[in-house]
């Protein structure tokens, strides 16, 4: 199969993103994005950036595995496995989640993804999930940033199985 390259620049990107890079989500996100997990809606690109940036602040350990990626006009899913290591999970150590990405391409603005929903198995999947020792008011929660609802005062906002997390514009 073709190697799609807005699509392979996407998943690169996931691998290179750390506290000190989230500007460059604008690159690759519009700038009306909703992106939605069972705890959190985070409502612009601004809010997105601000909640990538605390979600990594004290990350040790981020990469993510592409097991394989399929792209058809603009709809497009990245299979993956998420390893991740944090201080305040798993005791320190590395762990795996396995997801699968649903990107639509803006038709305009090039590599930008207009919506993208993702599908992981539930547990810990966000970092400040109920799995986790965080809670509002812990200074780094990611819950903590503008433009962030929990779905304990936003009840569109569901804690399925599965984690889903969905950008529009």
């Amino acid at each position: 199969m073709p190697v799609d390259p807005q699509l392979e620049a996407f998943c690169a990107f996931f691998n290179k993103l750390d506290k000190n890079c989230t500007n460059k989500l604008y690159e690759f996100y519009t700038p009306g994005v909703v992106f939605q997990d069972p705890m959190h809606r985070i409502e612009g690109a601004e809010a997105l950036e601000r909640y990538f940036a605390t979600l990594y602040s004290n990350v040790t350990k981020c990469r993510f595995d592409f097991h394989e990626r399929q792209r058809s006009g603009q709809e497009a899913f990245a299979a993956w496995t998420l390893h991740l290591a944090h201080p305040r999970l798993a005791g320190g150590r590395e762990y795996a989640v396995e997801g699968c990405s649903r990107l639509t391409f803006a038709a305009s603005g090039i590599g930008r993804a207009l919506t993208e929903r993702l599908l992981a198995r539930g547990e810990r999947v966000a970092l400040s999930s109920p799995a986790s020792a965080w809670r509002p008011g812990d200074g780094d929660h990611a819950a903590d940033a503008p433009g962030v609802h929990s779905p304990s005062t936003d009840s569109r906002l569901g804690g399925e199985q599965y984690s889903t997390l969905g950008m529009t514009q």
